[in-house]
């Protein structure tokens, strides 16, 4: 074996570079910003035909409507409330799931800021066909218990639509009068 002569010069000048690197600099580290996507540009409210607003984030691939939301008694002052709507695929599509998890929450509020939640959690699919409008009472993940008889008004509510695992967004719908004991 024999041993290279390291030149001086050489060997500085690489310290120095590798000073360059391992001292940090006095000027801010540039970072991008997250990058988020944006919001949809046709969730806009529309007036539903019953009374008041819905806004439907995919909308260049399904259009939803409210026929109406529903109460049904289960006691003397509460009931469930079910929401019926009629559904028209844009997209090549034969199915949709309505409903929620942790990430989709599902809740009403009525006029007195009461939040009722769900029968359960979850997705309920739906079949549907493209082109025609589907009348859809939303069964159990749509169905909201223990709402006050006397909330005559949903201040909110919202569910969640989902086509695909890509394509999926929350309903909103505003200041719906509530049919208490009148089947959909």
């Amino acid at each position: 074996m024999c041993a290279t002569p390291i030149q001086a010069q050489g060997f500085g000048s690489i310290l120095k570079k590798a000073k360059k690197v391992l001292t940090p600099s006095s000027e801010p580290a540039k970072t991008e910003a997250p990058q988020t996507k944006p919001a949809a540009s046709n969730a806009a409210e529309e007036p539903i035909a019953t009374g008041g607003t819905l806004i439907n984030p995919l909308k260049d691939k399904v259009d939803v409507q409210l026929v109406g939301a529903y109460g049904k008694s289960t006691s003397e002052n509460y009931g469930e409330v079910s929401l019926v709507l009629k559904v028209k695929m844009i997209a090549n599509k034969n199915e949709i799931s309505i409903g929620g998890n942790s990430n989709w929450p599902v809740m009403l509020i009525d006029e007195e800021g009461n939040v009722s939640e769900p029968r359960y959690l979850g997705w309920t699919p739906y079949s549907v066909s493209e082109g025609i409008y589907m009348k859809i009472i939303l069964k159990d993940s749509s169905t909201f218990t223990n709402v006050k008889k006397s909330a005559k008004i949903i201040q909110k509510a919202q569910i969640a639509l989902s086509l695909s695992y890509d394509e999926k967004g929350l309903l909103i719908m505003k200041n719906v009068p509530i049919q208490w004991d009148v089947q959909p």
